[in-house]
């Protein structure tokens, strides 16, 4: 399947860009979903150890895909539902929401490798679906009437920012102590880039050990190299959002070191 059809892109060209942004960051989360399912979906299908993919998903789904549906909620529907002939678009797609907060929840919980497949398929079908309406549906009809599209984009990345901390206070403690896990602090690299120090380090772990990943910026550039390069080897974990220093937990969540 691919990420977007001839009938998204026609209806979502005509976007202002704060728009686009917003698709374009539906569409990276709809990418990066199912490459974790994919892997996770592989190693059951294998019969190997799935752990580190099962927490790889259920991360995701915590730090990412949630925080985004609330802020969506708290921005995007409230604005949406005091609009004219809206108000039964955004109560459906909010009943979605709960759904997919429900199927997230299962997921979670799953204790064997046939409810994991099944929840995460479930919760990937419906994401696909409910990322359409709004990109297709929900975005050109605001953009129709006039919204601002500026102010709704900094509304949903403060919004957004707020849910994952919250988030990130509440996901499973890492089983690694700190004092015992590698840091690699990008500032300090003389010779090496940032990817090489990064790709170095994933190359020397073990399945299921991390290390702490500093920079003077988001390293977002490396999470989007490491999907391409090791898709679904490695779990991305966001510790520390500047704006002076970022931190993320990158973790080798693969069949073995590379």
């Amino acid at each position: 399947m691919t990420d977007t059809s001839p009938t998204d892109e026609a209806a979502t060209t005509a976007l202002p860009r704060e728009m686009q942004q917003m698709v374009a960051h539906h569409r990276e989360l709809t990418t990066l979903l199912r490459k974790r399912v994919a892997a996770l979906r592989s190693v059951i299908i294998g019969g190997q150890p799935f752990a580190g993919e099962h927490a790889s998903v259920r991360d995701f789904l915590t730090v990412e895909v949630i925080p985004h549906a609330r802020a969506e909620e708290d921005v995007v529907y409230d604005v949406s539902a005091s609009l004219p002939d809206m108000a039964a678009l955004v109560e459906g797609m909010t009943m979605e929401h709960e759904a997919l907060v429900s199927l997230a929840t299962q997921f979670a919980d799953a204790d064997n490798g046939a409810l994991s497949i099944s929840a995460a398929t479930a919760f990937s079908a419906l994401f696909d679906v409910h990322v359409r309406k709004e990109n297709e549906l929900l975005l050109p009809a605001l953009a129709s009437r006039g919204i601002e599209a500026p102010a709704l984009l900094a509304g949903m990345k403060s919004a957004f920012d707020a849910y994952r901390r919250s988030a990130l206070a509440t996901t499973p403690g890492d089983d690694t102590s700190a004092s015992a896990e590698r840091v690699v602090d990008t500032r300090l690299a003389a010779t090496e880039s940032c990817a090489q120090l990064t790709n170095k380090t994933i190359d020397a772990l073990a399945f299921g050990e991390s290390f702490l990943l500093v920079a003077d910026h988001d390293p977002v550039a490396l999470r989007y190299m490491l999907d391409a390069e090791r898709p679904g080897a490695t779990s991305w974990q966001p510790l520390e959002d500047g704006p002076a220093r970022w931190q993320v937990r990158v973790r080798n969540v693969g069949t073995s070191a590379r």
